[in-house]
């Protein structure tokens, strides 16, 4: 009889220690969410591989929630693409720039792309400006380019961005702002390929050695971990974390931001949760490169045309393949790299690999 209530006991013990443990979980996917509440027991039950989520061709999903894909079209809108290094965007820009091209008299498309600052008159309330008073559609393609010491991080850009939508909502404005997440690994080759390996001497928004052979060894020189987490937090440029040996000079880093290698600053971090808040707090839509075709591009379309089609159809843009003086150059493949490097990139990743995985489950449009 001592063993049965002894057994029983124990049972009963371990079920409470794991419901428990399923509480502090669902607590903690909450937070890393970027929700403000604890979300339900039923909710935390939710499997976006074995529930999907219903998304027509007017409907996109964001997290666990549903909202309708706005028309520009006859309303006209602010329409903002955060472009953040070798995530697809070359792509995303020559879209938004070809409309604006299509419309030389811009009677419909206002295209600018904006590469050293976000200034608040010049550019977010004449953007409002012009949807209210000219029923336009404002494309705006923010896309650093080196050096712009003033140009915000997409955290250090949060305020702003509420402010402008609040602004613009004050004023019946539509508006709409994403931005695109890579995988790790790809997304480290791809810059590695494009800044060390296709860039030239004399490019001056290029501030890291260029030239290099295409390389296990140089890739894993001039790797450096988790660096879309901190550019979207504390270093637009890319610069105050990365490896030494990699910029074209010391002097690029202003001397009160270089970062010893044996010194914990702030630059040598990301915080993880001011990155999450930005993202899937203050941004309509998070893509992520790989579904950039099925996904991302239609939606595009289907905001600013009123047709999917016309982004699925659209060709992505091989910025390395299309540069002629890189044919001397085969580009590094992870098809090219050894398990201990694809090891140190997973290892060194983690933040980027999370943020990635939110995107890619959370945001659906299957238009």
């Amino acid at each position: 009889m001592m063993l049965a209530v002894t057994a029983t006991t124990k049972y009963v013990l371990v079920m409470v220690g794991v419901s428990i443990l399923s509480m502090i979980v669902t607590f903690h996917q909450s937070r890393l969410l970027g929700g403000n509440s604890v979300i339900s027991f039923e909710e935390s039950l939710w499997n976006p591989a074995e529930s999907p989520t219903i998304v027509t061709g007017d409907t996109y999903s964001a997290g666990w929630k549903q909202f309708p894909v706005p028309n520009f079209k006859e309303s006209g809108g602010i329409f903002i693409h955060y472009h953040l290094y070798k995530t697809g965007g070359s792509t995303i820009g020559h879209f938004m720039e070809d409309l604006g091209k299509s419309d030389p008299e811009e009677e419909t498309f206002f295209f600018r792309r904006i590469r050293k600052e976000v200034l608040w008159d010049a550019h977010c309330m004449a953007a409002i400006d012009k949807v209210a008073n000219e029923n336009k559609i404002v494309l705006y393609e923010l896309h650093i380019e080196f050096p712009a010491p003033n140009y915000p991080t997409l955290v250090e850009m949060q305020l702003l961005l509420d402010r402008w939508r609040a602004a613009a909502k004050d004023r019946g404005v539509p508006f709409f702002a994403f931005t695109v997440l890579r995988e790790p690994l790809a997304h480290a080759l791809s810059f590695f390929n494009f800044f060390n390996v296709a860039g030239k001497p004399g490019q001056l928004w290029n501030p890291f050695q260029g030239e290099m052979e295409p390389t296990e060894e140089n890739f894993l020189k001039t790797f450096q971990g988790n660096r879309q987490c901190i550019m979207l937090d504390l270093d637009a440029e890319g610069i105050f974390r990365a490896p030494k040996a990699v910029l074209r000079h010391p002097d690029i880093v202003p001397s009160h931001l270089r970062v010893k290698d044996n010194e914990e600053t702030l630059y040598k971090k990301c915080r993880i949760q001011k990155v999450q808040d930005a993202l899937f707090e203050s941004l309509d839509w998070v893509g992520t490169t790989e579904n950039l075709q099925n996904s991302t591009l239609p939606l595009m379309s289907k905001i600013l045309l009123d047709d999917p089609e016309v982004g699925r159809n659209r060709s992505s843009r091989k910025v390395f393949t299309e540069n002629k003086k890189t044919k001397k150059h085969k580009p590094l493949e992870i098809s090219d790299l050894s398990d201990f490097a694809r090891a140190c990139v997973k290892h060194e990743t983690v933040w980027d690999q999370q943020l990635y995985n939110q995107a890619k489950t959370n945001y659906i449009y299957n238009g």
